[in-house]
């Protein structure tokens, strides 16, 4: 039988979607996955993730914390095989 670790990362846990009036609303996931880190400037923190080796699936999805912020949440699938 196959255990099976999920993995769930916090990425950029708060996520400002505030802004001014005018500025079109983005999609708080689609902000994170098109973000990027400043030690590797070349691939978007989406393309890393989304094309992660190590996942047998996973998910994106944003939640509301307790004092209104909103979060993204990767939950990640990782066979216990790779660990």
């Amino acid at each position: 039988m196959v255990l099976t670790i999920i993995l769930k990362i916090l990425l950029l846990a708060i996520v400002n979607i505030s802004g001014c009036s005018n500025e079109p609303r983005i999609n708080p996931i689609d902000r994170v996955k098109n973000g990027i880190l400043d030690n590797d400037t070349t691939r978007t923190i989406g393309t890393v993730f989304d094309n992660y080796q190590y996942f047998s699936d996973h998910s994106w999805e944003t939640f509301t914390s307790s004092n209104g912020k909103t979060i993204v949440l990767l939950t990640g699938i990782v066979n216990n095989e790779i660990l």
